[in-house]
């Protein structure tokens, strides 16, 4: 009987001390706050979106993470995303100006409305790829200051 009662105080102290495998953990979350500047007007919204790879970027909003709509103050704007998962991330902002919930363009190719991206790379005729604007979320909130581009 004693032999008994050691063999289960055995195997009762091993899967206390076991680490729990069987729960899935919450993956660290933060916030990135996202100051937009260079707004030719003060009207209008700031349409922000978030991308976690580069499926999809820039071009593809609806595959993007999040997409938010920021507000606007003079001639900045601000756009924070909450709950967001730790690794490599990128944003793209364009103002609304005339809040039509649309980039308007020229001729299909040429935006007339302000457009920035995170990391404000340098771009001429294109986007740039997710490369150029991809930036790390940890577990404190994030800041990127984004300067919009106008034509």
């Amino acid at each position: 009987m004693k032999m008994k009662n050691f063999a289960l105080l055995a195997v009762a102290a091993a899967t206390a001390t076991a680490p729990c495998t069987g729960a899935a953990q919450e993956p660290a979350r933060s916030s990135i706050v996202v100051t937009v500047s260079n707004l030719k007007t003060g009207t209008g919204q700031m349409h922000c979106t978030l991308f976690r790879s580069a499926q999809g970027f820039p071009r593809q909003p609806e595959l993007a993470a999040k997409r938010i709509i920021g507000t606007v103050s003079g001639r900045t704007a601000t756009c924070v995303f909450q709950g967001v998962e730790t690794g490599p991330a990128a944003i793209t902002a364009f103002h609304d100006e005339n809040s039509n919930q649309k980039l308007d363009m020229t001729l299909g190719v040429l935006p007339k409305e302000g457009l920035g991206w995170s990391n404000n790379p340098k771009v001429w005729m294109k986007p740039p790829d997710f490369a150029q604007a991809r930036f790390m979320v940890g577990n404190d909130p994030t800041y990127i200051q984004i300067r919009l581009n106008q034509r």
